[in-house]
């Protein structure tokens, strides 16, 4: 293992040609044309993971300028999905659609390595008549990984995927060693599972919450919203090895509350014969 670090480091470490051209590009982020200044971001981004440790230096530089160059630069190679999301948003979803990170909290602790970013389709036509009456139109969403080039689609158009959801969950190397960490991450999960829908969180709230119980080989998450029952799997060591998704259902409590209706039908209805034979009984009687 640490053979193949030292082999990757040795693979991703600039060679001392092209540490001479990363410094020329640099130099060149205090250039005096935008246009070189722009051309050289560029191409530092493509040069990748051997250019990062220059720019960070850059990135402290005391030139504004060359600080908020270095920092583009940096973005872009990081998080290179980014790029192709915003071309597939241009190319596939409502035009004049905007791309913006998810302000999503429970999600950070449990994805470091990952962003979520929320399409929201342009102003005007049926988005505005939703928004004039007082509703939220669906968004998407999508998850970035670090270094990737491509995302991660979850929701797109208030449609979304368990099985989407459940996949990009299972690669990000979740361990849950207790009942509290399941919690913490059940709420995390949920909160992929409602974000940029309302019609899903509506969904949840009106449903009555959930129910997270511990399982012989993990958790078992009982939702109200669309999304059923999910199975989070773990192994000994308490690593989460798969996240299964059972069959939706599209109102989980509102199914047990008809289920208790009709019980309650039938009791009435034993109640009523009970009843009748009293007073069938009394009237013999007299």
């Amino acid at each position: 293992m640490h053979i193949a670090a030292a082999l990757l480091a040795l693979f991703l470490a600039p060679v001392p040609q092209d540490q001479d051209r990363i410094q020329k590009l640099i130099q060149t982020l205090s250039d005096a044309s935008k246009d070189e200044r722009s051309k050289a971001v560029d191409e530092l981004a493509k040069i990748g993971r051997p250019a990062i440790d220059a720019l960070r230096a850059a990135a402290k530089s005391s030139d504004l300028e060359v600080k908020g160059l270095a920092n583009q630069a940096i973005e872009k190679i990081e998080w290179a999905g980014l790029e192709q999301l915003k071309k597939y948003a241009r190319e596939h979803l409502d035009e004049g659609a905007s791309v913006e990170q998810s302000k999503m909290k429970g999600v950070v602790r449990w994805f470091p390595d990952a962003r979520f970013y929320e399409v929201a389709p342009a102003a005007g036509g049926n988005q505005q008549q939703m928004i004039n009456m007082g509703m939220t139109p669906p968004k998407s969403l999508f998850a970035v990984r670090k270094y990737e080039d491509g995302f991660h689609r979850l929701i797109v158009k208030g449609i979304y995927s368990s099985a989407a959801i459940s996949a990009f969950v299972a690669k990000s190397n979740i361990v849950l060693p207790d009942d509290d960490a399941a919690l913490d991450f059940a709420v995390a999960y949920m909160e992929i599972q409602s974000a940029a829908t309302a019609q899903n969180a509506n969904a949840w709230m009106m449903n009555g919450g959930s129910k997270l119980d511990r399982i012989t080989d993990g958790w078992t998450l009982l939702t109200g919203m669309y999304g059923g029952a999910v199975a989070f799997k773990i192994d000994k060591a308490g690593m989460l090895i798969e996240v299964n998704p059972k069959a939706a259902t599209f109102n989980q409590w509102g199914q047990a509350q008809e289920k208790a209706g009709e019980e309650r039908v039938k009791l009435e209805a034993e109640k009523l014969k009970l009843e009748i034979e009293l007073l069938k009984k009394q009237l013999e009687k007299k």
